[in-house]
């Protein structure tokens, strides 16, 4: 799946907001380096990157269900 095959889909608003997702994130994590040292930092940070991947995988999964991404979900399995 790309913009370049599909047509029309325009994330442009989604990329901003990862955009300053990382710009924060980025910022926390020296934050907290700052304040508690680095073994505070990565305490902190590899349980969110966790997290972080579990909502994305469980988000992606409940997208794919929906119908306008459907047929391109099952496509995708009868040619993997």
């Amino acid at each position: 799946w790309s913009r370049k095959t599909h047509g029309g889909t325009d994330y442009t608003c989604m990329d901003c907001v990862g955009v300053f997702a990382m710009m924060f994130g980025a910022g926390l994590s020296y934050w907290l380096a700052s304040e508690g040292g680095y073994g505070m930092s990565f305490g902190v940070a590899l349980p969110l990157i966790g997290l972080s991947v579990f909502a994305v995988w469980r988000l992606y999964k409940s997208i794919q269900q929906n119908e306008p991404w459907r047929s391109l979900s099952q496509a995708e399995t009868t040619t993997a």
